[in-house]
């Protein structure tokens, strides 16, 4: 039996900060078991901490609070401005990506040489194989003939099976969810059109047609198309809006997180840069999850966007009826990572409300707004034209195409055509 000593206590350097411990004497030895609290406002250095356990022998058990804000102790890390925010945002990144690495085999050529091919049609192709290195030792006439019969009967074979899986292919293809739509799948595939990857000029005449030089091109042609966004400090009124009193947005919790990444989150949409899917995201363990919500919960507190969730991937598409030679005849599409995706979601449910409640969208407005379609405008303004025709009354309309509006960022020209 354990024989319990005397308490004995343990002053650090300052004279309020007391350690308790315990000595339990054994027949193996001194085991210590010690009670720690360390209040929190004191500031306890690394070598108070090991002249503490330095007191306590070789063999101890510690346990308390110790109120030490580090990840080493498992404490998450505290962000108190935007750089630390950005630093955690690409630590969870990084850690993410080398966990989905890590899980997934790796892939040697043998399994990338492998095919499904019946066992006759392999057993078939070892024997023309073997045929025809006999010819090529011997150079035999009658080793020539069994090398071509052979090579005939492969292919003969070989047409079979291919069309034996076309007719397998075709005879399973159905419009319902249980073979995943097969039957659009394979009508869209049949409806694309064939890529062609034609040469881009440039806007010095000269022509961009390895993919190094498009991507250049391209960069340069959307730098110069997508202007920074015009200083927010000279112009007054936006400030007073952003200076304004608003609405706290109520912060995420963990279930909340979870439940949009299993409902919510689409698993055939195409990641970012970071390669980190929808299917990683389920994946994931609780601790991740808990962590992911701690940094949505830091950019809403500190009002800001990480930088590493802002960077996109941008895949060029050629607009339909447009020269396909031209670097204006191509529309970006960016492929945001998919944590922004899942933290703008959940930002969304929040400012929906605030925006409702506030008015300020206007009514007309139909664009990027939920239950407001296209037929619903045309409801709308034809409407308005019968009502004018049924008073007498004169019934003007101007439609505006502005070029690139958003792309140059003509937040005063944007701002007059919504609201007037």
């Amino acid at each position: 039996m354990a024989k319990r000593e005397e308490e004995q206590p343990y002053l650090s350097n300052r004279r309020s900060n007391i350690m308790n411990y315990k000595n339990i004497k054994q027949e193996r030895g001194n085991l210590v078991i010690s009670a720690v609290y360390c209040p929190p406002r004191y500031l306890n250095s690394q070598k108070q901490f090991e002249d503490f356990f330095s007191t306590l022998g070789e063999r101890f058990i510690v346990g308390g609070d110790f109120n030490a804000k580090h990840t080493h102790w498992g404490s998450r890390i505290p962000l108190i401005n935007n750089e630390q925010l950005d630093e955690a945002a690409e630590q969870l990144t990084k850690a993410i990506q080398q966990a989905a690495w890590d899980a997934t085999p790796p892939t040697t050529e043998k399994d990338i040489c492998k095919s499904n091919y019946p066992i006759e049609v392999r057993e078939l192709v070892k024997e023309k194989r073997l045929a025809r290195k006999r010819w090529q030792e011997t150079r035999d006439p009658e080793d020539k003939t069994v090398a071509n019969r052979l090579s005939q009967q492969l292919k003969r074979l070989l047409h079979k099976v291919k069309n034996e899986n076309i007719n397998f292919y075709l005879k399973n293809l159905t419009n319902s969810k249980e073979s995943e739509y097969s039957l659009w799948k394979a009508t869209r595939k049949l409806k694309r059109p064939k890529i062609y990857n034609p040469p881009i000029r440039r806007s010095d005449n000269t022509w961009a047609r390895d993919n190094r030089s498009k991507a250049e091109a391209f960069a340069d042609h959307l730098e110069k198309t997508f202007q920074p966004v015009e200083n927010l400090e000279d112009n007054r009124e936006i400030q007073i809006e952003l200076n304004s009193d608003v609405r706290k947005i109520q912060p995420i919790s963990t279930k909340e997180t979870k439940c949009t990444i299993d409902k919510d989150m689409n698993l055939k949409k195409a990641p970012g840069y970071e390669l980190i899917t929808v299917r990683i995201l389920k994946e994931l363990s609780q601790k991740a999850i808990n962590f992911i919500t701690y940094l949505f919960n830091a950019a809403i507190r500190l009002k800001y966007f990480p930088l590493s969730w802002k960077v996109a991937q941008i895949t060029m598409i050629p607009k339909p009826g447009k020269s396909e030679n031209e670097i204006a005849s191509y529309r970006p599409i960016s492929l945001l990572p998919t944590i922004s995706k899942l933290f703008e979601k959940l930002l969304l449910k929040r400012i929906i409300p605030i925006m409702e409640q506030a008015q300020l969208i206007p009514q007309h407005q139909f664009g990027f707004r939920r239950n407001h379609s296209t037929i619903d405008q045309v409801h709308r303004v034809t409407h308005i034209i019968e009502k004018a025709l049924e008073e007498g009354k004169y019934c003007p309309a101007v439609f505006l195409d502005v070029a690139q509006a958003f792309d140059k960022r003509l937040l005063s020209a944007v701002k007059i055509i919504s609201y007037r």
